[in-house]
């Protein structure tokens, strides 16, 4: 996966939404099989370039961009290029 988070709930109790910067890097990606959790994710691309498949459809997304989806759905992410990038992840799990 090669991928660090870095959490932004600092000192709160983990809840039904979780906030994080993910540090990805070059060439790194969520898995061979997408995958699927309930809830919903907002990823906001704040350095480099990142590719995300959600339930079939490819979404490449760049510095600025940003994918909001349901997690039900099979989803991956990679980055596919030769440059680390940077994303704002936040996960609202259901209840």
């Amino acid at each position: 996966m090669r991928m660090v988070l870095e959490d932004l709930n600092i000192g709160f109790v983990p809840g039904l939404l979780e906030a994080r910067i993910g540090h990805i890097r070059a060439g790194a990606h969520s898995g061979i099989e997408p995958m699927t959790h309930p809830g919903e994710e907002l990823v906001i691309v704040t350095e480099g370039k990142m590719v995300f498949t959600i339930d079939g459809d490819r979404h490449e997304l760049s510095a600025g961009d940003s994918i909001h989806f349901r997690t039900r759905l099979p989803h991956s992410w990679a980055n596919p290029s030769e440059k680390p990038a940077r994303a704002i992840w936040l996960v609202v799990r259901s209840s």
